[in-house]
């Protein structure tokens, strides 16, 4: 039994209320296990009252210090992004790649072409229940020498690629490039 997790906002940017109410966890032999909170909050949680037999399961708000610690725990992470907004990246996606979990990314942009070009998990449209439901299994028929496999691409990926300290170096780098081209820009045509 594969064990997924989402932690986060239970918003409309996300929708996790539709993907409970469309695909049956427990029939792909997992388990969605969710922590947060938003507006979607209680009608989640009304929904897996009624339901309570599809493989959902709701744990509540978790302190950012012990989250870490909690992911630990899964096989793969759920980030969805219902809305596509251009630019955006949702920042689940840098949380979770240092930890080697697995990503199931349901959008579209720039966080679905991250997890494609660096192969740290697999990609569905936004709101297509059979794409994730395909990318579930398909997560669940790899072995877990090749789910280990994506874990350590993820960290690899974290360390050399998105590695804050190295991000704003970059960033600094690139900045002074501007700066010190502007400059010599000024420079020349005063001569």
């Amino acid at each position: 039994m594969i064990k997924i997790v989402y932690a986060g906002l239970l918003g409309v940017a996300q929708d996790i209320k539709s993907l409970i109410q469309g695909i049956d966890f427990k029939k792909l032999d997992a388990e969605l296990h969710l922590y947060g909170g938003g507006n979607q909050k209680e009608d989640i949680k009304g929904y897996i009252a009624r339901c309570p037999d599809r493989g959902v399961f709701f744990h509540g708000y978790v302190e950012p210090t012990e989250l870490r610690e909690v992911l630990k725990q899964y096989d793969a992470a759920l980030i969805p992004l219902a809305t596509y907004i251009k630019g955006a990246v949702p920042s689940k996606i840098f949380d979770t790649l240092p930890l080697g979990l697995p990503i199931l990314f349901c959008g579209d942009g720039e966080g679905a072409e991250i997890v494609r070009k660096y192969q740290v998990g697999f990609v569905s449209p936004p709101n297509d229940e059979k794409g994730l439901r395909d990318n579930i299994l398909r997560l669940s028929q790899m072995t877990e020498q090749d789910r280990k496999m994506i874990g350590e691409r993820e960290k690899k990926v974290a360390r050399e690629e998105f590695d804050f300290e190295k991000q704003m170096d970059k960033c600094h780098q690139f900045i002074k490039g501007l700066v010190y081209a502007e400059y010599e820009k000024n420079i020349i045509s005063k001569q």
